[in-house]
Order: structure tokens, then sequence, then C-alpha cells
């Protein structure tokens, strides 16, 4: 492209597709820009300025959002004209001001517009170069960005004209007018205080009456008007209740009187069933005499049999005490069936109408929504409110005290972790003070907190949510409606709670008292398990320690063979496993059961004993000598290279039976149709089994296999237990620090640390653990991430 001024390149720019002028501008390579008039830094720099422009413009003029039309610019940048909002405002029905209400709604909606928008830009992304990629998704962030904040500013009108028009809306989006702006004041309070007087002259059982005075008031207020249809709801609920009950009665009295009767006559019953019984034995006799096959013979006993049971299960009295089962348990449907039609009518109405509060309510249901069960019975959700006030404020305000220190067997509380009770030791209770008291009651206060804290905020946003709902006027649940929703769509929540409350204790406790006692000096003359000795905090010296401080060669050291491990454990037992599972497998092997069986012994006997007798096995003189006689080699235990093999090695053989099985289960499963429709086209016993064999059987075997890796980052037993003997030298002659083995990986080093009795430091093998736990948790994140199981939601 040849410019000769600016204008040039400005017009170009204007003239061309956005798309089209970023390729080009992207394929302009430096060595080949030959524009003699303009050079590369000023074409380049006013080029992207004349695109900047142009690409703003066009955002301008972007005519397909619905808040376009409020778009003003403003020093230079887009923002929502206020006024402009408002005046969409003017001559609105009240269709309209609903739906700006709905913020949640809307607010879904815009995500979901920009999630869908982000999505169809990547899947064409081959379509566009990436510069013109990255101008769609800034585009499309900026409509996002306009619609929340259109959809804030309007929601905030919405409520205010709300107010101004006294309208509120019900549970149900129906739209209603306050019953309260049609009177003054002065008459409502009379109004309810006749009311309220009327009520006080009928007794409780009067509820036809009280539906009357109900009726006559409900002009004045949507509670009394819910009140009213609640109770002819109550009266009709009660009324098919006595009848059903009546029915009942009548019928169980009805069969009583005749099971009664029937008994008097049990002997002449029991004589005739004897009778009968005898007679049906005689039949069933001749029949079978004049049999000829066993099809005939069966037949005849099912025949035989179910005369039987008619004959001692279908006399009189048997089918009376049947009726009277049958009965009960109809009387218990009807009756569910009863109380089930109404709560779901309360529930419906509760719905279809709107509650009225004034603001003084409301402002006390936020305020005071911290303290649980407050803005529940301010609400009148008096159940809800009294489990959340009597039950679980007090258990709140226990575990509170607990985490500061309050009923501690030894600790104090959140405040051990200052300095885990140094500060409390006199001479007095020199032997009484135990730091672990502190460390153990400090962690466990912060859990406690935690739960607390956790409770107060979902009971607070409960109450936000309430208050929210009633501003608008929406009616808070009842009770029932709270109850059906724990047996139906809470049940999860419910059944999960222990969980995570056993998760805390059991997972999130040790994993926070690791990362305490890693910025501690916890371990030789700082042990509290010692009179006098008390563990203080060090910030990052451990940390330093292990990179490049002392430990630096040994953690180096470690953790190259530690992934060497990894790699060649996890992938030695699923090589062998998956061999044999082949070979075995093979419809041309012959002995398969006893193949089997060999290849499932390492799994039947304990893994310990395995390895003890491996570990045996490679470190005697016999065996060694024997390596050394035709191999050449000696020290099966004691050489580095050769004690990682044998571990190598008897880790495969042990881990190849879980292989071994899972494959074989898996193989079996997999369709004869796939091989048969491979054949037909052609593919080879080999190319049947790398083309549709092993993806199968690793595709749905991917997150155990993934476990086989990060297993091995943890397989203390068989470190420990094969007991190689040889120590590493640094570059200087003298042993590592922590004295690491040839074969230990890091979790058998971080056990010598913390059991060295000369200089061991529980610090610093939580230090250790700390970056042992966050190198193998992500990677096997980074190995389940691309799984189609992990996309999918499987695991």
């Amino acid at each position: 492209m040849e410019f000769k001024n600016l204008n040039d390149v400005k017009e170009w720019i204007d003239n061309s597709p956005i798309e089209v002028v970023i390729s080009q501008l992207n394929d302009i390579d430096k060595y080949n820009y030959n524009n003699s008039a303009i050079g590369y830094n000023e074409f380049f720099i006013n080029a992207t300025d004349f695109l900047k422009t142009k690409i703003k413009n066009n955002f301008s003029t972007y005519k397909t959002n619905e808040f376009n039309k409020f778009l003003i610019e403003k020093d230079n940048k887009f923002i929502i004209d206020i006024s402009k909002v408002e005046e969409e405002f003017q001559n609105k029905d009240d269709q309209y001001l609903k739906n700006m209400i709905n913020i949640s709604a809307r607010k879904q909606l815009a995500t979901m517009s920009y999630q869908t928008r982000v999505k169809e830009i990547k899947d064409f992304k081959t379509f566009y170069n990436k510069k013109w990629l990255n101008v769609l998704l800034w585009e499309a962030k900026q409509v996002y960005k306009f619609q929340n904040n259109f959809i804030n500013k309007s929601y905030k009108i919405a409520i205010r004209k709300f107010k101004e028009v006294n309208m509120i809306i019900s549970n149900d989006d129906t739209v209603f007018y306050k019953k309260s702006s049609k009177y003054k004041p002065e008459e409502l309070n009379d109004a309810k205080k006749l009311f309220k007087g009327e009520l006080k002259k009928l007794g409780k059982n009067e509820i036809d009456k009280k539906i009357e005075i109900y009726k006559n008031y409900q002009i004045f207020d949507y509670d009394i008007e819910f009140a009213h249809n609640y109770l002819i709801f109550k009266r009709d609920y009660v009324q098919e209740k006595n009848i059903l009950t009546q029915e009942h009665n009548e019928e169980i009295i009805k069969l009583q009187s005749e099971l009664e009767e029937n008994k008097k006559n049990k002997t002449q019953i029991n004589s005739e069933i004897k009778v009968k019984l005898k007679k049906l034995r005689n039949e069933f006799k001749e029949s079978l005499k004049l049999t000829t096959n066993k099809n005939e013979i069966d037949d005849l006993k099912l025949e035989y049999f179910d005369s039987l049971n008619n004959i001692k299960f279908k006399n009189s009295i048997t089918l009376i005490k049947d009726k009277i089962k049958f009965s009960k348990s109809s009387y218990k449907r009807k009756l569910k069936k009863n109380k089930v039609m109404f709560e779901t009518n309360v529930s419906n109405f509760r719905d279809s109408l709107p509650i009225e509060r004034g603001s003084l309510i409301k402002n006390l249901s936020i305020t005071l929504g911290i303290i649980p069960g407050v803005c529940q019975f301010i609400n009148k959700q008096y159940i809800k409110g009294s489990l959340l006030f009597f039950v679980g404020l007090p258990i709140a305000i226990i575990l509170l005290l607990y985490s500061f220190g309050i009923g501690n067997v030894g600790g104090n509380g959140i405040f051990g972790l200052i300095d885990f009770g140094k500060s409390a030791e006199t001479t007095d209770n020199f032997f009484d003070i135990d730091g672990r008291f502190y460390f153990v009651e400090s962690i466990l206060g912060m859990l406690l907190l935690f739960i607390v804290i956790a409770f107060f905020a979902i009971n607070y946003y409960n109450s936000w949510i309430t208050t929210k709902q009633i501003k608008i006027g929406g009616r808070p649940s009842l009770w029932m409606n709270t109850r059906k929703y724990l047996q139906s769509q809470g049940v999860p929540y419910v059944l999960t709670l222990p969980s995570l409350i056993g998760i805390l204790l059991i997972v999130v406790f040790p994993v926070v008292a690791t990362f305490v006692i890693a910025f501690t000096d916890y371990g030789k003359g700082s042990d509290p398990a010692n009179p006098g000795q008390y563990i203080s905090w060090i910030g990052f010296d451990n940390f330093k320690k292990i990179f490049g401080g002392q430990y630096g060669s040994s953690f180096v050291f470690v953790f190259q063979w530690t992934i060497i491990w990894v790699i060649f454990a996890g992938f030695g037992g699923i090589v062998v496993g998956t061999i044999f599972c082949l070979l075995i497998n093979n419809e041309r092997m012959y002995g398969k059961k006893i193949f089997r069986l060999i290849m499932i012994l390492p799994g039947a006997v304990p893994g310990f004993v395995m390895v003890l007798l491996f570990s045996i096995l490679f470190s005697s003189q016999t065996f060694n000598n024997f390596t050394n006689k035709i191999f050449g080699v000696y020290g099966w235990t004691t050489e580095l290279a050769l004690a990682r093999i044998a571990l190598i090695f008897v880790n495969a053989w042990l881990s190849q039976t879980y292989i071994f099985l899972l494959f074989t289960g898996v193989s079996q499963g997999i369709s004869k149709d796939l091989y048969d429709s491979s054949k037909i086209d052609g593919a080879s016993k080999p190319s049947q089994t790398f083309k549709i064999t092993l993806p199968i059987l690793f595709s749905q075997t991917g997150p155990l296999l993934i476990g086989q890796f990060t297993g091995a980052f943890s397989n203390f037993g068989i470190i420990a237990l094969f007991n190689s003997n040889g120590s590493v030298l640094s570059s200087n002659g003298e042993l590592m620090a922590g004295n690491p083995g040839i074969t230990d990986i890091l979790i058998s080093f971080v056990y010598k640390i913390t059991n060295d009795q000369q200089n061991y430091s529980y610090g610093l093998g939580a230090a250790f653990i700390i970056i042992f736990s966050l190198f193998t948790v992500s990677m096997a994140f980074m190995g389940m991430r691309n799984m189609k199981a992990f996309k999918k939601g499987v695991v």
C-alpha cells in the first residue's frame, strides 16, 4: 500500500471495514514497508489513532442495543443519561414498571446474552484475526457493561415510581395498588380498632362469624383479606377432615362388628376350611394320576397352590381384617390429600395477594435482621423465627464464646494464635501451660468462628431477601412453604450439612493447622510437649530454608527423584496391567484362569508383606552375588540407580493388579459389534487394539489413572518398607541437610525431618507438605480438566 500523506491513511481506514483494516495492518511487516512519504512509526501511530476513532464511532452507532438511545458522549466517554431514562418512563403502563422492577431476571438475561455473544465470537475465531477478535470481545464487554448500568439506573427509577403511584406486586407478578392509599390514616386506625374489638368478642371456634367480620373489613388491608380467605380454606379443610373421620369411624365400627360375628363362628369356619382343603388335596391327587409329562405336573402344582392359598387366606375373617387395614390406609391417604390441598390453596392465594408494610417495619427488618429470628418475628414467620432465635442463636453464641476462649480445655480460643500460651506462663502454672492446647483450640476456634459468621451471614441474607421482597409487595413465605421446600428441593442441602461440618473438622482442620505450623518454629527446642517450651512465629523462614537455604540442595535432589518416581511408578503399573490385560483376554490365549490368578496374587497378599519380601530378596547377599555374576550389577539396596530401578519394579508389580482388574472389567463391556464392523472395513488386530480397545479403556478410566499418579506422590509405605540404606552426599562430600536417602521421595523425606530426634522440625515439615500438596493438586487438576468426564461433570 502506498500513501502520499496521512489523509490517504485516514481515508483508507474510513472507507474499509474494520476487520479488513486490522487484518492488513497485521500483515504489514516493518522490513517490507516501502512508503517513502510516511515513515513506518508515523504511519502506525496515526493509523492506530484513526482506527480507534472509527471503532468508537462504530460503537456509538451500534443500533441493536435497547439502551443505545440513552447513551451520550461526555469527556470522550460514553455514559447513560439519567434524564433520557426518566423520559422513557413517561406514559408507560404498569406492565413496563413491573418489568423494570424485576432486576434479577433482567441481569440474568443480560449475562446470558453476553456469554452467548462471547461464545459465538470465540467459536468463529478461525474466521477472524486475533486483533479483530479482541475488538469484537471488547465491544461485547462494553455492551454488557452498559446493559448492567442501564438496568441498575432504571431499577432505581422504577422503585421510586412505584412509591409515587402506590403500586405493589404480589409474588406471582400481579400488579396491585395499596389499599391504605384510598383512606386517610384516621379512617384506617378507626376501622382497625373496630375490627379488633369485634374479634375479641368471639370465641376460638366461631370460625363462620370470624369469616364474616374479616369479609367486612378486608377492603382496608390485604392482610385482613388474606386472613379472611385463610379462614375459609381452614374451615373447608376442618370440615372435610371431620367428614372423613366420621365416615372412617362408622366403617371401622361396622367392620369390627362383622369381625366379632364371624369370630363367634370361628369353629364352623375352620371346619369348613378343613373340608375344602381335604377335598382340594383329593382332587389334586386324582388329577396328578392323569398327567403325562412334566409341564402338566408343573401347571397342576401351580393351580393347586393358588387354590390352597385362596382357601387358607381368603376366608371371611381374613377378608374383614384386610378390609380394616385397607380402610385405615385409605383414611390416612385421604387426610394427607386434604392437607396438601389446604396448603396448596393457601400457598397459591398467598402468592396472588400482595402485602403492605410501613417503612418502620421494613427498616427494622433489615436493621435487626442480623439477629437470627428477629426479622422472621417482625414478618410473622413465627415457627421459623422461633427455631432461629431459640435454637440457632444459642448454639451460635456457645460456639462464639468457645472460639474466644470461654470454655476451652487448656487454650484461649483464637487468641491462642498470638503466642501459643507463652504470655500466660507464671511460676505457679509453669507445668500446667501446654502450648499444644493453645494451638489446637485456636485452630478449632477459627473454624467455629467461621461457622458462626457463615450462619449470621446466611441469616442476614435471608432477612435482606425477605425485606426486599416486602418492599415491592411480595408476601414472606409461610412455615408450610418452608417445610415443603425442605422436604423436596431442600433435601440435598439438609443431607449435605452434616457432611460439610465433618469436612470442616476432618479435612479443613488439618489443612489449616499445617499452614499455621509452616510459619512457626514448632520443633526441637520449641516443642510445647516439653515444659517451658513454646511455639513462635518465624514468618517465611522455613520456606527460605527450602528455596535456596540450608535445605535447598536436599529439596532439589528429593524433588527430582519424586518426579521421576511418579512418572515411572504411575506408568509402570498402567503399562504392565494393560499389556497383561490385552494378552490374557485375547481369544487365542490358553490357561486364562491360571494367568488371571497369578496376576491378582499381589492384590490378594497384603502389600507390606510383598514389599518386605522383595526388600529381603534384593538385600540378600546371595541374590546380589548372582546378579553380579550374571549381569555385573551389585548393591540393589545401596546403589542409587539400582535401588530406584528395584523400587520401580516392585511398585509396577504391586500396582498392576488394580489396573489389570480395572481394564479387564471395562474391556468386557466393549461391544463386539465395533470389532466386527472394523474387521469388515479391513482393520487388523493391532489396529483394533490401538484404535478401539485402548482409546475406550483410557477414556473411561481416565480419572482413576490420574489417581495412580497422584497416589504415587504420597506412596510412603513402599519407600519406608523397602528400606534402602544408602545416604546422599553433597558436592563437598558432606551429608545433605535432613539426610535424605537415595530413594526418599518428598513424603518420606518429610517423615525423616519430623522424626529426627536430634533436630526434628514440624514447621519445616509442614512447609514441605504445603509445597508438595500444591504441586500434587495442581498436577491432578491439570490432568483432569481436559478429560471428557471432568468437562461433563461426571467427576
